[in-house]
């Protein structure tokens, strides 16, 4: 990527930060952190919160954070492999430096580059952001500066976005001649269309307290707490069952796609098999209990209510 293409973007910051959405976060064990890569992936640290039920993955590439090939690939593998770890139950994907992902290296969509390496690039992407919506744990975006081009697409392929005062969004490719077509379609799927279409045609910024208003952030953080309070949100993940929330993921994005009836015929269905299942009737009988007990999950789909 070159090094002004910050520059370029005319790279903005918002002039105050966002007071709204805090939590408080508590953590016994002073969230247990350790440098522990579970591939290998230069361009990512990894980092183990709450008792190693957490990885946070901060993108590191020494710069802007573009998402090379390499990236992408080191992205895909982590969370291949951090998904299949019956013990984790989130995955935070954060950013060192001012900007959280500049999109696309640019230099692998150039001419000498050629057709082949630019159908791999975003064929790679797209297998990295549908992956990620077909993953068991959730995944947190922790944004703390400039999301561009594709980087908006990873951010909204996340499950829950955690941003702080100094993010901002762009989908701002054609300024460069490059509409960006491929960030479009999930921005147009959790922003509304009239804002969608502002930012692509004009390379218009979306600010945090904006991107928060519109919805495209969950949840808002001081500068300063950015990462307690997206450590809050993987904590309270962490309190339900793993198998619980893995089949509730899948169900929420099933069912965005049908109409409203076919929905609830899905969702009645859904929840019927998930009160088979040991962990519901767990967590009924521990609310249920006098005095009240804590929950003892399995974290699996036994059930004890036969089909």
């Amino acid at each position: 990527m070159n090094p002004n293409f910050l520059t370029r973007l005319n790279f903005l910051r918002p002039s105050t930060s966002i007071r709204r959405g805090f939590a408080s976060f508590r953590d016994n064990q002073h969230a247990q952190q350790q440098e522990h890569n579970v591939v290998a992936a230069p361009m990512l640290k990894f980092e183990w919160h709450l008792g190693n039920r957490v990885a946070r993955l901060v993108m590191d590439d020494k710069h802007i954070n573009s998402l090379s090939l390499s990236m992408l690939n080191q992205l895909h593998a982590s969370l291949r492999e951090l998904d299949a770890r019956r013990e984790v139950r989130a995955v935070i994907i954060a950013a060192s430096g001012p900007a959280y992902s500049t999109g696309h290296e640019l230099y692998e969509l150039t001419v000498e580059a050629g057709t082949a390496k630019h159908r791999e690039v975003f064929t790679k992407c797209l297998e990295l952001v549908t992956f990620m919506k077909q993953m068991q744990l959730p995944v947190i975006a922790e944004v703390d500066g400039l999301v561009a081009a594709a980087g908006t697409q990873l951010v909204t392929s996340c499950d829950i976005v955690v941003a702080s005062g100094r993010a901002s969004f762009s989908v701002a490719g054609i300024k460069l001649g490059l509409f960006c077509a491929t960030p479009a379609v999930p921005l147009s799927r959790c922003l509304p269309p009239k804002i969608v279409a502002d930012m692509l045609l004009t390379g218009r910024f979306l600010d945090a307290q904006k991107a928060y208003k519109f919805g495209l952030v969950s949840r808002a953080a001081h500068v300063n707490d950015i990462t307690r309070e997206t450590l809050a949100v993987a904590a309270a993940i962490c309190e339900n069952s793993r198998s619980v929330t893995a089949m509730g993921k899948a169900f929420f994005y099933a069912q965005l796609d049908q109409n409203v009836h076919n929905a609830y015929r899905q969702a009645t269905e859904t929840i019927c098999d998930n009160l088979k299942w040991r962990d519901a009737q767990e967590g009924i009988s521990a609310f249920l209990a006098k005095p009240k007990r804590s929950k003892q999950w399995t974290h699996t789909d036994e059930k004890v209510i036969a089909d």
